[in-house]
């Protein structure tokens, strides 16, 4: 595969992690402002030991179910990868001549 066929491929990575890492800060964004708006506001989580309720028997207000929220580790995974997807990125962007590059987008900050 040429060189900008695989530099173009590493900007998707790239555009396809950041979308990923912006999805999951907007998620947390939006709880963190619901919670603040609705401290009345309950959370649950899968418990093996006990069934799971029935939204209707959980508190009045807005309910969010725990494992939707993105955890330490789904952020950083999602982090990492668009970092390894920039050095990659940037790594080919290097190995290209000048000519090669002519035209194409630099590896996004």
């Amino acid at each position: 595969m040429s060189l900008s066929l695989d530099y173009a491929a590493a900007l998707t990575r790239i555009a396809d992690a950041d979308l990923e890492v912006t999805k999951l800060a907007g998620t947390l964004y939006r709880f963190a402002e619901s919670m603040e708006r609705f401290p009345e506001a309950t959370c649950f989580s899968d418990i093996e030991s006990e069934p799971a309720p029935p939204l209707g028997e959980l508190m009045d207000g807005p309910r969010w179910y725990a494992p939707d929220f993105p955890s330490a580790a789904k952020l950083q995974a999602a982090l990492r990868e668009r970092l390894e997807a920039r050095r990659e990125a940037k790594r080919i962007f290097n190995k290209m001549s000048f000519h090669e590059r002519k035209g194409l987008p630099k590896v996004p900050a």
